[in-house]
């Protein structure tokens, strides 16, 4: 078991495409909270806890298997500046990957133990305040000790089906050809809506809504975007390549892995933290937008129900880029007036359904084509999950 202790939540193949070293055993680092710049760190000892996905190995050689896969077909794409087809087995590879990596970091436990211990908290306060003195409610409070454990193990369980969310996303390569290389980080996942995120009377950061876009660095000179093509028009006419040219584009993507990350960014060229401290405010905003909408209590005999409900907010980084439109007849639409859609409701719905289905032990996380046959619908209008 000992040499499964060492559990990484960005994987060691994963930085090694970032690496300048002849054997890919050293990256270099920079610290944001010292601003240290560490030449030749060991990848080996990068984003990683020990037992991180639990001591029972499940999850740690689930996700090595995935890994494995990822790794070639990532090599390949990196090589051969090639995307697999759309919709193809290899594409659905690369969702998986994705909402794994979005899902499974340091950065995802924090911000789930955050939000519910605000909620647990919160639910505690609520129930002693009409059950002992005010004068109590302190000491009460103070009595309690809320403890987690194998959060990444339950969020990865929880939101693995939400791959199948992504499949409706267009991919596209950005190969780069100045001489600034793309950085990463150790939360490299980055999302985002250009479309919506300027109407600030909405929040649009969910997976499965209109304009989502994804981005993720694959090597310092290419960076792999996920996106709504109802919403942009990503480089060249149906074209799924772009070859960047513009330092300013290359800046824009370094700074949302800036701004994105936890604790440490990672590169293959030396770079300098001063070219950062610019993003330093909207950093700071960017990492405390945790929502929580606390709905009145309602009280039913003995009973309180309250509905409360956590999100993120939307934080317009201004993100800009020389290939990057939205098309005319959404961007048409003025700001204000830009609405939370689904990009696909019937496939939102079923994903959701499929999910319960999976927490109440009736389909495993790989049975999407079963659960839909079973429906005996939806399956002529998802004919390529059955493939």
């Amino acid at each position: 078991m000992a040499d499964h202790k060492k559990q990484h939540y960005v994987p060691k193949f994963y930085l090694k495409s970032f690496s300048k070293h002849d054997k890919k055993k050293t990256i270099n680092l920079i610290n944001i909270e010292s601003g240290r710049i560490i030449e030749n760190v060991s990848i080996a000892n990068q984003c990683y806890e020990d037992y991180f996905y639990g001591n029972d190995l499940k999850i740690e050689k689930a996700l090595g298997l995935i890994e494995t896969r990822v790794a070639m077909l990532f090599s390949e794409i990196i090589d051969q500046k090639k995307l697999p087809e759309y919709l193809s087995s290899t594409h659905f590879e690369i969702c998986i990957y994705i909402i794994l990596q979005h899902t499974r970091t340091l950065m995802a436990k924090i911000e789930m133990e955050d939000s519910l211990r605000k909620i647990l908290n919160h639910i505690i306060e609520t129930h002693i305040k009409y059950k002992y003195p005010e004068e109590d409610i302190n000491n009460i409070k103070n009595s309690f000790s809320i403890n987690f454990n194998n959060t990444p193990k339950l969020i990865i369980k929880s939101t693995f089906p939400i791959h199948l969310l992504l499949s409706n996303l267009k991919t596209h390569l950005v190969v780069n050809a100045t001489h600034k290389e793309f950085i990463t980080s150790d939360n490299p996942v980055f999302t985002y809506n250009s479309y919506l995120v300027k109407n600030k009377s909405i929040d649009s950061s969910g997976l499965s809504y209109s304009g989502l876009q994804i981005f993720i660095p694959l090597a310092g000179s290419v960076l792999l975007c996920l996106y709504d093509d109802k919403i942009y028009k990503y480089g060249s006419k149906n074209g799924s390549i772009t070859y960047i040219d513009k330092v300013s584009d290359v800046d824009m993507f370094n700074k949302i892995q800036f701004i994105n990350c936890l604790h440490n960014i990672y590169c293959g060229e030396k770079f300098s933290v001063s070219e950062f401290t610019k993003h330093l405010a909207l950093r700071k905003t960017y990492k405390s937008r945790n929502k929580f909408i606390i709905n009145e209590e309602e009280i039913n005999n003995d009973s309180i129900q309250q509905l409360i409900e956590t999100i993120k907010k939307d934080v317009d980084i201004d993100f800009e880029t020389s290939f990057i439109k939205i098309r005319s007849k959404p961007k048409k639409v003025p700001i204000k007036e830009r609405k939370l859609e689904l990009r696909d409701a019937e496939l939102t719905m079923h994903v959701t359904k499929f999910t319960e289905q999976i927490r109440k032990g009736k389909y495993n996380i790989l049975e999407f084509t079963k659960y839909l046959k079973d429906l005996n619908n939806a399956v002529s209008n998802y004919h390529w999950l059955s493939s």
